[in-house]
């Protein structure tokens, strides 16, 4: 994570000349084997969220506006309207196209979903890499064995604390400029979601642990990149973390050990196999 931000801050800094972004959460296993040759390994799903238009629109209209959750359901129309006689901004049309064609395509088994359950199983993912991806990449280990060693699961735990108090301290954060911005614009109170509990330490240990035992057979893409010596995604899985922490004026430790540790390991070549 951390890659949209990245490109909103250095390329498209003024919300009106910004394209339209689609976050996804991908569960499909797959490695390189090279330049254009990707390998299937397991088959998974692809969550699909729109991040909120800076101009205003609604992607999300019916499903806000349902009673009844259970009712609730995002619709195309929401993001384009292409009613006979409706005329729809080349932006919004290009957006419903592209959200219908990807959730239409045979094997990806995508679908759109509201942005926050979207955003939420993305952090909830992130935390999983950031144990497995390091761990398997500075052991020279396949996933399965991450937890040989008890110190394995001290690890797990540590990381996953850290995330949650992160994570805490962010959705505090939200909640307070919430309830500012609508006693501001409409004098009404809101009342926030709870703390999401796909977020908690506890549920996310659970995660990595069926995550790890899922794919014991496989090699972590760190792994690989760690040992045919190419630049890793570290930045993008510890040091999100830790970025968002130093935020809320939080030093994640162990996401900081690791991720530092990557490093150091990336700097040096592996020893040849005898």
């Amino acid at each position: 994570m951390g890659v949209y931000e990245t490109v909103i801050k250095d390329v498209f800094p003024d919300p009106s000349d910004r394209p339209n972004f689609v976050l996804c959460s991908n569960t499909h296993g797959l490695y390189s084997k090279g330049f254009l040759h990707s390998v299937h390994t397991a088959v998974g799903q692809i969550q699909l969220g729109i991040v909120p238009d800076t101009m205003g629109h609604n992607y999300e209209a019916s499903y806000t506006a349902a009673d009844r959750l259970m009712d609730a359901q995002l619709s195309l129309n929401d993001i384009a309207d292409v009613s006979p006689g409706a005329h729809p901004p080349p932006r919004y049309l290009n957006l419903r196209n592209t959200i219908a064609a990807l959730q239409n395509a045979p094997g990806l088994r995508a679908s759109w979903e509201p942005f926050q359950d979207v955003r939420i199983a993305m952090l909830s993912k992130l935390v999983v890499n950031a144990f497995i991806n390091p761990v398997s990449a500075l052991l020279q280990c396949r996933n399965g064995e991450v937890f040989n060693s008890n110190y394995g699961s001290i690890i797990a735990d540590r990381v996953c604390r850290e995330a949650e108090r992160v994570f805490r301290s962010q959705w505090i954060a939200e909640v307070h400029y919430q309830i500012r911005t609508a006693k501001e614009e409409t004098g009404l109170a809101v009342r926030p979601a709870p703390f999401p509990r796909q977020l908690e330490a506890a549920v996310m240990r659970r995660e990595i642990q069926r995550v790890v035992e899922m794919t014991k057979n496989n090699y972590s893409s760190m792994y690989m990149d760690v040992k045919l010596r190419r630049p890793t995604e570290i930045d993008f899985i510890n040091g999100h973390i830790v970025a968002m922490g130093k935020k809320h004026k939080y030093r994640s430790l162990m996401n900081i050990s690791l991720m530092e540790l990557i490093k150091m390991r990336s700097a040096i070549p592996l020893a040849p196999q005898p």
